[in-house]
């Protein structure tokens, strides 16, 4: 029975899709649904949307970079696809806004940008942590 060998490895679980999807939902409904956002303070304004685009953005590469090489080099052009979309989702939802009779405003791209970024960063730190720890005897 040499066609019958059972081969023994370890299987790590690939991550769903269903967070990303449950994000995404979330930030079109908020950003397009006839809800009111909280009045916070100046710069306090746009964290929602900084947040919200963090996670989306930490969430989206987790699953994209599940199982790929380790080297940046590699992954650099699924990071930048990453961001690029999520800050074409965000500037497409303020222009979407106006179609609902809501007012869209710069300052919330920006917020969407800066989250962004550290949805980026957040990935890339912790990235290189799950790295050092997989290299460690």
């Amino acid at each position: 029975m040499m066609g019958n060998t059972t081969r023994t490895s370890k299987r790590r679980s690939a991550p769903s899709s269903v967070p990303i999807l449950l994000i995404l939902t979330g930030i079109v409904v908020w950003s397009i649904g006839p809800f009111s956002t909280p009045d916070l303070p100046g710069v306090l304004e746009g964290v929602p949307h900084a947040v919200a685009y963090a996670v989306l953005v930490w969430a989206a590469l987790n699953l994209l970079m599940a199982g790929s090489t380790p080297r940046l080099r590699a992954r650099g052009p699924r990071i930048v696809v990453v961001a690029l979309l999520s800050a074409f989702l965000g500037i497409g939802l303020e222009i979407a806004q106006a179609a609902v009779h809501r007012d869209a405003e710069v300052g919330d791209v920006v917020a969407d940008l800066v989250g962004i970024t550290a949805g980026v960063l957040a990935w890339l730190i912790a990235d290189r942590r799950r790295q050092r720890r997989s290299r460690a005897p």
